[in-house]
């Protein structure tokens, strides 16, 4: 782990939740003594404390500790929603290409009637010019 993208992310996530370092060591159990260390990068936080910081953020651990972008952990039911929203945009994705599927079969088949009825029309003023030269 790195401790400045620990110590950044940690900060930030204080900012953004506007806890104060007062409200996070009662909300942790921890001294501010420790919190300022965390901050300050003199101090590596064990994976137990990361876990209790980021349960009163309201973050993902792994966000905190560095290994991941996302600061957001999703609930079970953020995961449904966002499962049953990409099913729905797959759905969509299908029901497009089908439609564009169906048009552009409708748009060859009618190509391959006109072109038939051109080949028909050749033939007939063909044969209509082979009588006439008869």
């Amino acid at each position: 782990m790195d401790i400045n993208i620990f110590s950044e992310r940690l900060q930030k996530s204080m900012d953004i939740k506007k806890i104060s370092l007062t409200h996070l060591c009662a909300s942790t159990g921890m001294t501010q003594y420790v919190i300022s260390g965390f901050l300050s990068g003199r101090i590596v936080p064990q994976n137990e404390q990361i876990a209790k910081i980021a349960k009163v953020l309201d973050v993902d651990p792994v966000y905190l500790a560095g290994l991941d972008d996302i600061p957001q952990k999703l609930n079970k039911q953020d995961e449904i929603e966002n499962l049953k929203e990409e099913i729905r945009f797959q759905k969509d994705v299908i029901e497009r290409l089908r439609i564009s599927e169906s048009f552009h079969r409708n748009q060859s088949l009618e190509y391959l009637k006109q072109r038939n009825e051109a080949r028909r029309c050749i033939q007939k003023l063909t044969q209509s010019d082979i009588r006439s030269a008869k």
